[in-house]
């Protein structure tokens, strides 16, 4: 009797492929996490592009007014002074929530995924802290701009510094979540910028890796 060899998926000879093995869907804190980055992101970015184009349009509109009636915008040295913390900070916040501030893991990737759990959320309690002190110095010094206001616009010079300590419990918050999705024992949370909403992949792949190699030995026999 001949005995017909196992076609795959595709019509050829050989053993089927196997079934892709699905990435493990998010949990709940890692799905909270990523839903702060993105407000972090979408609140922040909008403030940076608001500043930078009230600023451009500012000094476009006052070096035009300059070369034709020889006057500019009173308030335009003032208005961008003004905007430049906030355009800076919001800048901050939005890369903290799409991951591009730069990290150097390339020690802590070739330990021990015990000792990276531990690692990581050492690092991220530390962070946690110095936040915490630096957003309560900054909270107690809002006080010595109370009574001052721009010489042009008259505005409270606070509300520019107010920018500062903003960001800051924004990224305290960012920290707060990334501390808690390590101290959980999840892996490191990529960008939500152009990623799949599963954590579990490198499991997925070990596991494809696994299915193919026995599929290759299979054949050697």
């Amino acid at each position: 009797m001949s005995s017909s060899a196992p076609v795959s998926s595709d019509g050829a000879d050989g053993p089927a492929a196997p079934p892709e093995t699905p990435a493990a869907p998010a949990s709940r804190s890692v799905r909270v996490v990523r839903g702060l980055d993105r407000a972090l992101v979408v609140g922040a970015g909008f403030v940076s592009v608001a500043c930078l184009m009230i600023v451009g349009v500012t000094l476009f509109v006052s070096v035009v007014l300059r070369y034709l009636s020889g006057a500019s915008l009173p308030f335009a040295t003032e208005l961008p002074t003004f905007l430049f913390p906030w355009l800076v900070c919001s800048g901050i916040v939005a890369a903290a929530g799409a991951g591009g501030h730069l990290a150097v893991d390339f020690f802590v990737e070739r330990m021990p995924k015990v000792a990276q759990r531990v690692v990581r959320t050492l690092m991220w309690l530390l962070v946690t802290l110095t936040l915490v002190i630096i957003t309560l110095a900054a909270l107690r010094l809002r006080g010595s701009y109370a009574h001052q206001n721009t010489p042009i616009l008259g505005w409270p010079a606070v509300l520019s510094y107010l920018s500062f300590p903003l960001a800051l419990l924004a990224l305290l918050v960012h920290a707060v979540g990334r501390f808690v999705a390590a101290l959980l024992g999840h892996p490191p949370l990529p960008s939500f910028l152009g990623e799949a909403e599963t954590v579990g992949a490198d499991a997925a792949a070990d596991a494809e890796a696994d299915a193919e190699l026995a599929s290759l030995t299979q054949e050697g026999r």
